[in-house]
C-alpha cells in the first residue's frame, strides 16, 4: 500500500508542477461558471436555482477535464517515452502504475470541486449544506471512475502526438450533449436522447438529485450505468494492452 500511496502522491505532484495541465484544468472550469453561472445572471444576487444548476455541470466537467487530459494525455506521453519500459523493469507493482493516475485525476477533481464550493457559496450564494456537499464530492468521485477508464482507454490506442486531438474530440462534445455547459432541458430532444449513452449525462443527472431536482432515472440506475462503463472501460483498456504485448 506504501508503494501505491507514493506513486500516487508523485503523479499528483507531477501534474500539479506541469503548468499546461495543472493550470487550465483548475482554473477554466471556475472562471466558466464565474462567467456563466453567476455573472451572467440578471441583479446582483443570482438565482439560486441557476447557480446551482451550472454549479453541477462545470463539477462533472471539472472531473471530465481532469481525467481525460490528467490520464490520457500523460499516458500516451510516457508510452512514447518508454517509462513503462522502465515501471516494468522495476520491482514496483505495475497496477499502482495505473492506479496512481486514476487517484491523482480524482485529487484534482476534487480540487476543482473545492473552487467551484468557494464561488457558489460567497458569490452564487447556493446555500448547500455541508452533507450535500459531501454527497456532490461522492458523486465527482464516483464519476471519474468510468472516466478515468476511458481516458485509460484513448491514452492506450493513440499516439503521444494525436492523444490532445482526441481528447477534445471526445470530450468537448461529451461536456455540450451532456448538459455540462448548457442545462439539457435547452438541447434539442435529439441530443438529449444521445445524452442518454454517455457517462457524464449520468453523473449529471446524480448531482442533480442532490440539489432537490428530478433525475431522469432513479439514482441507483444511474449508478448501475456508470458502473458498466466503468466496468466496459477497463476490460477495453486491459484487452488493449494484452494485444500490444503481444
Amino acid at each position: 500500500m506504501n508503494t501505491y500511496w507514493l506513486e500516487a502522491k508523485f503523479q499528483f505532484l507531477s501534474l500539479l508542477r506541469t503548468p499546461r495541465f495543472a493550470v487550465p484544468t483548475l482554473l477554466l472550469p471556475p472562471l466558466f461558471y464565474l462567467f456563466f453561472g453567476i455573472l451572467m445572471n440578471t441583479g446582483h444576487v443570482p438565482p439560486v436555482s441557476m447557480a446551482q444548476s451550472v454549479l453541477i455541470g462545470y463539477a462533472v466537467f471539472g472531473a471530465l477535464a481532469a481525467s481525460m487530459w490528467g490520464v490520457a494525455v500523460t499516458l500516451a506521453n510516457e508510452r512514447n517515452l518508454g517509462w513503462l519500459e522502465v515501471k516494468r523493469a522495476s520491482p514496483m507493482p505495475l497496477g499502482s502504475y495505473f492506479a496512481s493516475k486514476i487517484a491523482a485525476a480524482m485529487a484534482f477533481s476534487l480540487t476543482i470541486l473545492l473552487l467551484l464550493g468557494l464561488l457558489a457559496q460567497y458569490l452564487g450564494h447556493v446555500g448547500l449544506s455541508a452533507a450535500q456537499w459531501l454527497q456532490l464530492a461522492i458523486c465527482v468521485l464516483v464519476a471519474s471512475i468510468p472516466l478515468c477508464g476511458m481516458g485509460l482507454l484513448v491514452g492506450t490506442l493513440t499516439s503521444a502526438s494525436a492523444t490532445p486531438a482526441v481528447v477534445n474530440l471526445i470530450s468537448m462534445p461529451m461536456a455540450i450533449c451532456s448538459g455540462l455547459w448548457i442545462p439539457i432541458d435547452f438541447l434539442p430532444a435529439e441530443m438529449q436522447q444521445a445524452a442518454m449513452f454517455l457517462p457524464t449525462y449520468h453523473a449529471l443527472q446524480i448531482g442533480r438529485t442532490i440539489v432537490g431536482r428530478r433525475a431522469a432515472w432513479p439514482v441507483e440506475w444511474h449508478l448501475a450505468v456508470l458502473l458498466g462503463f466503468a466496468l466496459l472501460f477497463l476490460a477495453l483498456t486491459a484487452g488493449a494492452w494484452r494485444r500490444q504485448r503481444q
